[in-house]
């Protein structure tokens, strides 16, 4: 009877998305489905996950305890600080030594780059595509003056389309307009891809500095968060995603601003806040979860609820972030709230398999071994979304030593945990079967806006940050065991190395962004006509955006991460072309570009355009038609 009155609407509106009451079809389920899902579904995931997260509150208390404990064992009250240790091996501009040491092992990992850097594409023929059209774009529309960063109208011709909700990097495209007039557009791409590394491990190296006072500590702690597997594979992929590096640098600054009064501290926070969301709003997110796990954790330590000096501190933090680009994100609220479908999917999809943490990538010098190959080919998502390796090496370093470093490790454990729970995405899941535990980010993937943060995973950012401190900590506890036995600094350095080989990626993938020559012809006709590519598919459509930042003609073509409108492309006669001819002519597209080397059986019938259409120029890779 309750379930009847339910699926009837006499009951709570919520309640009816507990409950399949209406098919994919639109019919009303039968009561009996409905109660075998009840029983066989509900029950058992609500159960399972209420156990789980009771036992993570046990845990938690657990560890409040602890350090509620050690607290009263050193004389100290509840504070919301964060103690260095000894100051070993510390020394004036040490800061510059690491920044060093992370370029050089930035220059050996690439090192099979460099000679190309100014004509190839780091990584596979993929996103990296898209990134180098972004930044052509933002050169065309803030140097030369033709164009908007808020709209393209050299993408889906005739309409355009909105780039409010595209993977827009503000802070890689104003660092790339110098370094486009000096070194050209691929190689520009490139080097930002490649910064990321030595400037995200100073960071790192500054925050765990200042955590533990330890100078090598430090170097070890930004060596596994700026290489981490998951920023190595990334690269190859998204520029975007891969600008990690302010990541450290604002958390440094907003713990050093929430323990002291110092006003330069809360400036730095919100400069680097800033920062990050000029890198990704990804990241001004994660800042967001970061400030609220942060004071929940400080108001349990003091044991009070308001806390009203965190709360104007990052009131100040998000306000200056709000002053610069709230005009922005008010048209993606609007944009996102009367437009769902900018959510996009992959909430359940792009995440963080517990397996995972144990997996060697792909690019892993064992990627290529049978038991590394079956493991990564269990995960959900895409192999750059899905890695979450910590490392062997660096998990074993910290579970021989965790007991001696556990009581300076409380609170980084407890800062991994909620960032592991939100890359788990919707539900845990263990070797790609979906367990019975929800996870909170089914919540987040209810609510507007948030709801567009569709790749879980990338969460795992902040846990590596923390996974740092924790490594860099047993490293120390290592080499004060070692370095006084017969070969002991040996045996470190030899641990050391380990390190390195096991988060070095082999991937040699590279994208040549050379235009073809076909495009020539149709400029020479007609230097401003609209051009229709094909075959279409998302490569596909990356590549043909790549060669626009050559021939610079309007394409039919164009992909952004959220497209909001429909344009021409989405309802063109792909069967009947004389029909599709009418529609070209009538939008004022001038020219179709057949790029055979990218054909498959089913995609584009070759002879029956040449049919309806004037061949005006063909190669041995593309065909070039002109539709009038």
């Amino acid at each position: 009877m309750i379930i009847k009155d339910i699926c009837e609407g006499r009951s709570l509106p919520f309640l009816l998305r507990l409950f399949p009451c209406v098919g994919e079809t639109g019919e009303p389920l039968e009561l009996l489905r409905i109660d075998h899902f009840l029983w066989r579904h509900f029950i058992p995931k609500s159960t399972a996950t209420f156990l789980f997260f009771f036992a993570v509150y046990r845990l938690l208390r657990n560890l409040f305890g602890r350090l509620r404990k050690l607290d009263e064992e050193r004389g100290l009250k509840p504070q919301p600080e964060i103690h260095g240790g000894s100051d070993s091996g510390q020394f004036r501009f040490d800061w510059l030594a690491a920044l060093g040491i992370y370029t050089a092992i930035t220059v050996v990992y690439y090192l099979h780059y460099l000679p190309t850097l100014g004509t190839y594409l780091i990584g596979p023929a993929e996103d990296n595509m898209l990134s180098i059209h972004n930044l052509w774009w933002g050169y065309r529309a803030l140097v030369e003056g033709k164009g908007s960063l808020t709209f393209s109208n050299m993408l889906c011709f005739p309409e355009g389309v909105s780039l409010y909700y595209h993977a827009q990097t503000f802070y890689n495209q104003f660092l790339s307009l110098p370094l486009q007039a000096l070194f050209g557009l691929t190689a520009t791409c490139n080097l930002l891809l490649l910064h990321t590394f030595p400037v995200a491990g100073l960071g790192a190296f500054l925050l765990i500095r200042y955590l533990t006072g330890n100078f090598w500590a430090a170097i070890m702690g930004g060596f596994i968060f700026a290489f981490n597997p998951a920023h190595a594979e990334r690269i190859y992929h998204h520029l975007n995603i891969s600008s990690i590096q302010f990541v450290p640098f604002f958390v440094l600054y907003y713990i050093k601003a929430a323990r002291g009064k110092s006003l330069g501290n809360v400036a730095l926070a919100a400069l680097f806040f800033l920062l990050n969301s000029l890198c990704d709003w990804t990241f001004m997110i994660f800042c967001l979860y970061f400030m609220i796990f942060a004071y929940i954790y400080l108001a349990i330590r003091r044991r009070k609820i308001i806390l009203l000096d965190i709360l104007w501190k990052s009131a100040v933090t998000v306000g200056v972030t709000l002053l610069f680009l709230g005009p922005w994100l008010y048209q993606m609220v609007v944009i996102g709230l009367s437009h769902p479908t900018t959510s996009g999917g992959g909430h359940d999809g792009f995440i963080a398999d517990l397996a995972g943490l144990i997996a060697p990538p792909e690019h892993h010098l064992l990627g290529g071994s049978a038991p590394v190959k079956w493991l990564n080919g269990q995960f959900h998502g895409n192999p750059w979304e899905s890695t979450v390796y910590l490392g062997v090496v660096a998990l074993l370093i910290v579970v021989f030593n965790f007991k001696k470093i556990f009581s300076v490790s409380i609170k980084y454990l407890i800062a991994v945990l909620p960032f592991l729970f939100l890359a788990m995405g919707v539900r845990m899941t263990v070797l790609g079967n979906r367990q019975a535990i929800m996870m909170p980010y089914y919540i987040l993937s209810q609510i507007p806006f948030l709801s567009n943060m569709r790749a879980p995973s990338r969460h795992f950012i902040y846990l590596y940050l923390f996974f740092a401190v924790m490594v860099a900590l047993a490293m120390t506890v290592t080499y004060n065991h070692l370095h006084l036995k017969r070969y002991g600094k040996l045996l470190f350095a030899g641990l050391a190395l380990l390190l390195l080989l096991d988060y070095y990626s082999f991937n040699q993938a590279a994208a040549s962004p050379k235009t073809p020559v076909c495009y020539d012809i149709i400029k020479k006709e007609s230097p401003k006509a609209a051009v229709l590519d094909l075959p279409s598919g998302y490569a596909n459509v990356a590549r043909y955006m790549m060669f626009q930042t050559s021939h610079r003609l309007p394409l039919v073509q164009g992909y952004v991460s959220r497209k909001v409108d429909s344009t021409l492309i989405d309802r063109l006669e792909m069967t009947n072309l004389a029909t599709q001819r009418a529609q070209l002519l009538e939008n004022g597209v001038g020219y179709i570009v057949i790029h055979k080397s990218s054909l498959t059986p089913d995609s584009v019938d070759v002879e029956a355009y040449r049919q309806v259409y004037e061949t005006v120029y063909e190669d041995e890779g593309n065909l070039v038609l002109r539709v009038e």
